[in-house]
């Protein structure tokens, strides 16, 4: 745990570095891989009440109660373990939704999200997470 504690350090010190083959850095969206489990590290914002019942990039409906998260590439469906890296709280949300498009942000997360990783007031928080598999 040490080890990945000075590395993650590092590599927010560093706009790009490499260390060995099972551990990557990447700047911007931080990836840290480690034996088939990619981590990448990034901003995530969340989309509220103001976005409800408007339609999805994946075809559905926004819906406040609903836990989901919005990212620019992954397939809809992908579920992904995130973490918010302050409070250390975790959520498993799936892909239904296209962005973030605001500059600097890995992710948007919906309002019940938001609320259980505990960044409603915050607006934005830095966060880690990983595709489950």
């Amino acid at each position: 745990m040490k080890k990945f504690t000075i590395l993650l350090f590092f590599a927010m010190l560093c706009p790009v570095a490499h260390s060995n083959v099972h551990e990557t850095i990447v700047a911007k969206n931080i990836t840290v891989s480690a034996a088939h489990v990619q981590t990448h590290i990034g901003r995530a914002s969340w989309y509220g009440p103001g976005f409800f019942n408007r339609r999805l990039s994946s075809s559905g409906r926004y819906d406040v109660a609903a836990i989901f998260v919005a990212h620019r590439s992954y397939p809809f469906g992908t579920k992904l373990r995130i973490t918010n890296l302050q409070n250390h709280k975790v959520l498993i949300a799936a892909v239904l939704d296209r962005g973030p498009y605001a500059p600097g942000r890995s992710l948007d997360l919906s309002w019940k999200a938001a609320e259980q990783l505990g960044i409603l007031n915050r607006g934005v928080a830095l966060v880690s997470y990983e595709v489950m598999r």
